[in-house]
């Protein structure tokens, strides 16, 4: 590819790494690999930081969250992608 648009819902950068968000306010089946993979690309081609992919899912109508963090072993290889760890989390009201 010579040139690609990337966008990412939201970006933090600490000391030592940048951490890209994609979020969805729907309940996903699954997730959509260039949109974590490009933004890793551009970024990581613009620090020497870690940079950590995250998606971010509520699910519609509930107050589920879930968050799954990604990692591309290979900066090269959009196939290269590998969960990290993964959480689900619930809020009550009361």
């Amino acid at each position: 590819m010579n040139s690609v648009q990337t966008e990412v819902d939201a970006g933090y950068e600490g000391k030592n790494q940048v951490v890209l968000v994609e979020a969805k306010n729907i309940n996903a089946s699954n997730v959509i690999i260039r949109q974590l993979f490009y933004p890793f690309r551009q970024w990581q081609s613009h620090t020497k930081k870690k940079v950590a992919a995250l998606f971010f899912n509520k699910n519609h109508g509930e107050d589920v969250y879930s968050i799954w963090q990604f990692e591309f072993k290979n900066t090269e290889n959009y196939n290269s992608i590998e969960l990290i760890k993964s959480g689900k989390f619930k809020i009550i009201k009361k």
